[in-house]
This record gives structure tokens, sequence and C-alpha cells, in this order.
């Protein structure tokens, strides 16, 4: 399983989920369905699996080339987190790539923070 774990803490959701309250309201499930390496044709099994399972927060990008496969099976109540890849280096290219990414998911992002913040990694290090 492609997990990626957050943070530890008493469960705070009717469910026994772990969730982050962000500055704005929104509230964030703090255990996320890591997306990297899953490919495209496996994706959106992959989520309707997750979603099956109980995940509600899914970690992705457009450089994993497998968020419309991924969206089809997502819920609305599933919160989706895309980064904005090292390439994209002024803000209208980041802005470019959030909506790049909305485009394929049909939905607006919920998280869209800077992926790999390091200047001397571009992402072909990858």
């Amino acid at each position: 399983m492609n997990t990626m774990l957050c943070c530890a803490g008493e469960s705070d959701e009717p469910d026994g989920s772990l969730s982050l309250a962000l500055n704005d309201g929104t509230t964030m499930p703090q255990i996320a369905f890591g997306l990297y390496l899953i490919p495209k044709d496996e994706a959106g099994a992959c989520v309707q699996a997750a979603v099956d399972a109980g995940y509600r927060h899914f970690d992705g990008a457009a450089f994993y080339d497998n968020e419309a496969a991924a969206a089809t099976a997502l819920t609305p109540d599933c919160f989706y987190t895309s980064k904005v890849w090292t390439t994209d280096k002024t803000f209208d290219d980041a802005v470019a790539s959030v909506r790049r990414s909305a485009k394929e998911l049909g939905r607006p992002l919920d998280l869209a923070p800077v992926g790999v913040p390091h200047p001397r990694r571009p992402s072909r290090a990858f």
C-alpha cells in the first residue's frame, strides 16, 4: 500500500479518523493514500479500494500522470492534494499547474503545496 502518514493524535471525527482543521475551516484527514507509481490504468480501482477501506485524503501530482483516472473513484467527501512541481517555477506556472490538475480531476483541488521545494534538485532527478 502506498500510504503517507502525516501526524498522529487522538481521533476527532465520529468515524475515528484523524483530521486537522485548517485556518479556513476546511477539515483535512491526516492520513492520505499516495498515488505515486500507481499506473493510470490501475489508479481508479486503487482509489476505489482505498475509499472502500475508509480513506478520504488522496495525495497526487500531475507528474504522476494518473490524476484523471484516480478522479473516477473520488467521492464528494474526499480531500485531494496535488503538488505543484519544481518545473513550475513562476507564480503563473504554479497557477497553471493547479488549473491543469483541477481540470484532470474535474473538481477544485483541496491543497496544492510545492512538491519538491529544492532548487537544486529538479524533477528529472526522480
